[in-house]
């Protein structure tokens, strides 16, 4: 699957540099938007750090979805929000703060956890190390603060999500013919956050706003090169429910511990 890099559309205060993967707006706290470079597809976790920050302003990153193809060359609004969603439409766009209540979500959108005689809701990225997405198999690790940040920011356990070395992503996925999107949050996700996304209405592509206190953004690539071996594995257990079943294949021990992810 091709990388995710910034589109070349973008606000008029940011600039893209190391080959795509890097947005810092250069002045201001406004006209910082951007895009992917192309629509992000269903379980597939698009992912950033933040770099940078700038003190003296207030609000920070936003993050979402845009039916707005960016190829067109639209002009854009000075915010993500609210003027993204009220004058454009067709985008989901969630506002990143600093206390634990910081995802920014519909008044209307039910809190499914709270409300009595509902199951608890299964996490979409699972209990494990090891996640299963659209671009592979990858490890639950990738989505937290990285060894490197974490030694420059001497930041512990308790990083902020608007803090440096913060990695802020999203997913969508199904639900009938519309889409559910979650937001992740060094590696912890939240949502839905917004339902019924029309997915037959056109492709959905990621769009930010470095605003604020935000000041650079860089993906963070999670596109896996994978071998025919775990190809086969995401086949195989994409067809079975639980883990319960791979016991009761005609397997050796070893090929069944592959398959469960223990090897």
């Amino acid at each position: 699957m091709q990388p995710m890099r910034f589109h070349s559309h973008h606000g008029q205060n940011i600039h893209i540099s190391d080959d795509g993967n890097t947005a810092t707006r250069t002045c201001s706290y406004a006209h910082g938007l951007c895009f992917g470079d192309r629509p992000l597809n269903q379980r597939e976790i698009f992912l950033v750090e933040i770099l940078s920050n700038q003190k003296g302003w207030s609000g920070h990153l936003r993050i979402g979805l845009t039916q707005h193809n960016p190829n067109t060359r639209f002009k854009l609004p000075q915010y993500a929000l609210p003027d993204f969603i009220t004058s454009l439409g067709k985008s989901w766009i969630m506002a990143i703060t600093k206390t634990h209540k910081y995802i920014f979500r519909d008044d209307d959108l039910p809190d499914m956890d709270q409300e009595p005689g509902n199951p608890p809701r299964q996490s979409i990225l699972g209990d494990g190390e090891l996640i299963r997405t659209s671009c592979g198999t990858l490890k639950r690790s990738l989505l937290t603060l990285s060894k490197q940040s974490a030694t420059a920011t001497n930041q512990d356990s308790q990083l902020l999500p608007t803090d440096l070395g913060s990695r802020i992503g999203m997913m969508f996925t199904k639900n009938g013919k519309k889409g559910d999107l979650y937001i992740i949050v060094n590696g912890e996700e939240y949502g839905p956050v917004a339902k019924n996304i029309p997915l037959h209405d056109g492709p959905l592509w990621p769009v930010l706003d470095v605003y604020g206190t935000t000041k650079q953004i860089q993906i963070v690539q999670l596109t896996t090169s994978e071998t025919l071996q775990t190809l086969c594995r995401d086949v195989i257990t994409q067809q079975l429910s639980t883990q319960v079943f791979i016991e009761e294949l005609p397997l050796p021990t070893r090929m069944k511990n592959f398959l469960k992810f223990d090897s």
